[in-house]
């Protein structure tokens, strides 16, 4: 719901969910008053609306601001990245979730910012198209769909990911194994094959 009010600040619904979630913990009478308002655009109401005796309002709306600025010049996984420390994420979740459930919901958290690297090789650095990849999982059949964290994603605990799916950014420390062995590679058989560029298949292939 961010992502896309942030791509679509238009978009009212999206930002009702952002503002009742436990990233800015708006109330039933909160929505109330923006919804009786004048303005056009629910984004609008709420740059307008009195946020003095209101502070939560005024820390979405600071926020927000800034989100959408950063939306526009950061790719995904910083923007994702900025929003988890500047907005608190991971602490106002982890307070408004149940004791069953609380590494769950952090381990989630963190998956979906590890999407952002993990996705199809990096291929999807804008917000439209990371939008738009997720759009696709959500289309797609459910075995197609990224996997939730397990309940122990969100302890602080060793990881083996491949070279692929490990960027570094994700942790402190990352230990990279059979980096720096003696032993000479195999001279293996490989391919020869003689492709011109503009031809329409090869020459040769040995």
């Amino acid at each position: 719901a961010l992502l896309n009010f942030l791509m679509t600040p238009g978009d009212n619904r999206a930002l009702a969910h952002v503002l009742k979630s436990p990233m800015f913990a708006a109330t039933d009478q909160d929505l109330i008053k923006l919804a009786q308002r004048e303005e056009n655009a629910w984004w609008k109401r709420l740059l307008a609306i009195d946020k003095q005796a209101l502070p939560h309002l005024q820390r979405a709306v600071q926020l927000l601001t800034d989100w959408m600025q950063a939306a526009h010049d950061l790719p995904v996984h910083d923007l994702l990245d900025r929003i988890l420390h500047q907005g608190e994420l991971v602490s106002r979740y982890a307070q408004n979730a149940s004791a069953t459930n609380r590494q769950q919901i952090i381990g989630n958290i963190t998956a979906f910012t590890e999407l952002a690297l993990n996705m199809d090789g990096g291929r999807y650095p804008s917000l439209p198209k990371f939008i738009a990849a997720l759009k696709e999982f959500d289309r797609g059949a459910e075995t197609d769909s990224p996997d939730e964290s397990s309940v122990a994603g969100g302890l602080d605990a060793v990881r083996i990911l491949t070279i692929h799916s490990a960027k570094g950014l994700e942790a402190k420390f990352v230990v990279m194994l059979d980096s720096n062995h003696s032993d000479a590679a195999k001279d293996n058989i490989g391919v020869l094959c003689a492709w011109p560029l503009q031809a329409g298949g090869q020459k040769h292939f040995s």
